[in-house]
């Protein structure tokens, strides 16, 4: 079952190798990749929250700091090391065949640690901005798997990586979550 499965991402992963590569996908995800490119959305998220949410800011700000630990702490301390996956750029069949759009880091690649993070961002938001604002937060939701897309499409993750970091991430943002409400509850109900 296991080797079923890593083949069918293998050939995922060379299907958006060959396929992808070359159209205008190339500018948006290297693009978006940069670590300053969203900040502006940060910046709104930080804004929305501080003016629709001032009486749990500080404690929206502590539990995302809980949030990106635990992520990390997981990911990178437990599970990476546990299953020791190495990155598709850094498999010597695939370094043979493909360029990584960008520097490819070492370390292990199972799972993702950037799918895990910003989807446990996005969960965690998305269910903080419920009573605040109705569609708009679901572009959270999608906001997730995009990053996740995009270590794929620059080569620095399998399929599987990405899958399980949004598991990973989905599943610390709603733990987060019910820690926040259960703190909120106990602390404005008094």
């Amino acid at each position: 079952m296991i080797s079923i499965l890593s083949y069918y991402d293998h050939q995922l992963f060379q299907w958006i190798q060959l396929n992808l590569h070359g159209s205008f996908l190339d500018t948006i995800i290297i693009l978006s990749r940069d670590k300053f490119f969203w900040i502006p959305m940060y910046l709104a998220l930080i804004s929305w929250m501080y003016n629709f949410h001032k009486r749990h800011f500080w404690l929206i700000v502590g539990c995302t700091i809980l949030l990106i630990a635990l992520t990390d702490q997981l990911n990178s301390n437990f599970l990476k090391k546990k299953y020791k996956r190495t990155r598709p750029c850094r498999e010597l069949y695939f370094s043979n065949q493909f360029q990584a759009s960008i520097n490819c880091s070492g370390g292990y690649s199972f799972p993702s640690s950037h799918a895990a993070n910003h989807a446990a961002i996005g969960i965690f938001y998305t269910l903080i901005l419920s009573s605040s604002v109705s569609r708009w937060r679901y572009l959270l939701l999608l906001w997730a798997p995009f990053i996740g897309f995009a270590q794929v499409f620059v080569g620095v993750h399998f399929p599987i990586d990405i899958l399980c970091g949004l598991l990973v991430g989905s599943f610390t943002g709603l733990l987060v979550f019910l820690i926040f409400r259960s703190i909120s509850n106990k602390i404005w109900k008094q």
